[in-house]
């Protein structure tokens, strides 16, 4: 069942999914009617779950299941990555690519690859005060807290 996000507690289970390029809102919109489809039927052993789905800054889709409720087994987890295969065949975008970094550049979103990362590094144009978007926060709390990082405390210092 759908919910909203003030109704799941900061313990909820969270996965970000991540686009490799900003989405346009005809897209955001599709996607939101997509995931409240999904979630309003989304369960766990015949169970409902208690789940939330948004998308943020134009990039991230962010899935959140209450597991105080139901636990995500397996299946219904692979059910979510799933729906989001069909998101990437549908809109055209890639929402799997771990090597795509999100970098808040004076409040504007810049998904760059790797090697970019790396180049911007190296000239100074982002730094270790730069806020990057930390996509590997596992709950509602760490994505309150976590989730908008400086370089300098994310795992996205080790790669560069």
């Amino acid at each position: 069942m759908r919910f909203e996000y003030d109704d799941m507690p900061s313990s909820s289970k969270l996965w970000i999914y991540q686009a490799n390029r900003i989405l346009k809102r005809s897209e955001e919109v599709r996607i939101q009617q997509l995931l409240d489809i999904f979630l309003e039927d989304w369960h766990s052993h015949q169970q409902n779950l208690k789940a939330f789905g948004c998308i943020k800054k134009s990039a991230f889709i962010l899935i959140m299941v209450d597991e105080n409720v139901n636990m995500a087994s397996g299946c219904s987890i692979d059910k979510s990555v799933h729906f989001i295969q069909t998101i990437e065949k549908e809109i055209g975008v890639d929402l799997m690519n771990r090597m795509i970094f999100a970098v808040n550049d004076n409040g504007d979103l810049k998904l760059i690859d790797r090697k970019g990362f790396e180049d911007l590094y190296s000239k100074g144009v982002i730094n270790d005060h730069t806020i990057v978007y930390n996509n590997l926060v596992n709950t509602k709390e760490e994505f309150e807290k976590k989730w908008e990082i400086p370089l300098a405390e994310s795992w996205h210092k080790q790669m560069i």
